[in-house]
């Protein structure tokens, strides 16, 4: 894969997927799309990468973005982008919004549901400062992602222990 591919592929991942991909990933993402230039039938990422960028090309979309995304899933999974939210993003949120007092946030490839959970738990924590606020998370899986599997009282102890350590 091409240097200026690569740099398309994330483009599209992240304005249709959210998935945001580093550029030290290159050859990861090599690796894990090889087996798509076979199934599509591509004779190189260039070829791939073109097909994207067509009109009509939202099911090859959709399988790059799942090959791609980490379907894994647990409660503050990666502190740092949770850290930041409420540190840094959601202030920012609550001035830019401060007349409507309505924020939406978009999780976007939400695996099992964990993610927007912990964010939900995050706003929570921050319950006295939105109070009389409208606050909405949006899930965005992806189709072949576990969409129900999270509901209330089914959440796995080893997930909830993982959320507490997390946490504390």
């Amino acid at each position: 894969m091409m240097a200026h591919e690569f740099s398309l592929l994330r483009r599209i991942l992240k304005e249709r997927s959210g998935i945001e991909l580093s550029e030290d990933k290159m050859d990861l993402v090599e690796v894990k799309l090889r087996p798509l230039l076979n199934e599509f039938e591509f004779p190189s990422f260039a070829h791939l990468t073109l097909a994207l960028t067509k009109p009509g090309a939202d099911r090859l979309r959709s399988r790059v973005a799942q090959t791609i995304a980490v379907l894994e899933s647990y409660f503050f999974r990666d502190k740092t982008p949770f850290n930041y939210f409420s540190e840094v993003m959601l202030p920012r949120l609550m001035a830019r919004r401060r007349a409507s007092r309505r924020i939406r946030i978009w999780c976007a490839a939400a695996a099992t549901g964990q993610e927007p959970y912990s964010l939900a738990m995050l706003l929570d924590e921050a319950s006295q400062k939105l109070d009389g606020w409208k606050v909405e998370i949006v899930r965005r899986t992806s189709p072949k992602q576990r969409c129900s599997r999270l509901t209330p009282g089914s959440t796995a102890s080893s997930r909830c222990s993982a959320a507490s350590r997390c946490r504390c």
